[in-house]
C-alpha cells in the first residue's frame, strides 16, 4: 500500500474512533460499557498507520489519546478528550 493509500486508512480508522465516541456515549459523556475495547483498538491501529506512513507525531499523539482511554476506560469523558485531542492538533502542541 503507498504513503497516500496508508494515510486515507488511518483517517477512516481515526473517524470510525470518533462515530464510537459519538454513537456510544452516556449523557455524561463517557463510553457505555463494552465499547472502550473497540474504540481503543481503533485508535491503535489509526496510529500505527500513521507512523507506517511516516507520520511519528501524529502517530505518538494518537498513541496518547489510545493509552488515555485503555487507562481511564468507561470513566474519561469522551467528548471532552476529542475536543482536547482536536485543539491539540490545530494548536501543534506537546501531548503531555
Amino acid at each position: 500500500m503507498n504513503r497516500v493509500n496508508t494515510l486515507r486508512w488511518a483517517d477512516a480508522i481515526l473517524d470510525d474512533a470518533r462515530d464510537i465516541a459519538r454513537q456510544h456515549v452516556g449523557h455524561d459523556g463517557t463510553l457505555l460499557n463494552g465499547m472502550e475495547l473497540f474504540y481503543v483498538a481503533r485508535l491503535v491501529s489509526a496510529a500505527s498507520c500513521y507512523r507506517s506512513a511516516g507520520l511519528t507525531l501524529l502517530s505518538n499523539r494518537v498513541y496518547h489519546f489510545a493509552r488515555r482511554a485503555a487507562l481511564y476506560g468507561t470513566s474519561e469523558n469522551v467528548r471532552d478528550a476529542w475536543e482536547s485531542f482536536d485543539r491539540l492538533n490545530a494548536a501543534g502542541g506537546c501531548p503531555i
